[in-house]
């Protein structure tokens, strides 16, 4: 269990921000650079490092930097999808696209913690 204080918690529900928002404008122009395949790859593997690090931190600050990494590779697959959507797809067609994929992405953020609460509440670990 990490103990800390409400300033620590706080960041750590908030680090992922500045780094995501920091890096943003650069993912679009390296994915010039380096090619989106390889790009969202990359993006991805990093959100997992940053996720995997999380479960496995001991203290606060390693924790925080594994928020930060989570922040940069989840805004950077957001990002690539956004090019890559861009690339393939006429002008006419981004709406629909987009709107489909913010549609999963509220249906995730609404049935997310409904289905959450509904396991924790009915199945146990323990059995």
């Amino acid at each position: 269990m990490i103990h800390g204080t409400g300033l620590q918690s706080f960041w750590a529900g908030t680090a992922s921000g500045p780094t995501s928002a920091a890096l943003q404008p650069a993912t679009g122009s390296l994915s010039g650079v380096f090619g989106s395949k390889i790009l969202l790859t990359s993006s991805a593997v990093l959100y997992l490092t940053g996720c995997i690090g999380c479960t496995l931190a001991q203290n606060f600050p390693s924790l925080l930097v594994f928020r930060a990494f989570q922040g940069i590779g989840f805004r950077s697959i957001i990002v690539m999808q956004e090019v890559i959507v861009c690339d393939i797809l006429p002008l006419k067609e981004w709406g629909k696209c987009f709107g489909l994929i913010t549609a999963s992405f509220a249906a995730g953020a609404v049935l997310g913690p409904i289905l959450g609460g509904v396991l924790a509440q009915h199945l146990s670990w323990v059995t």
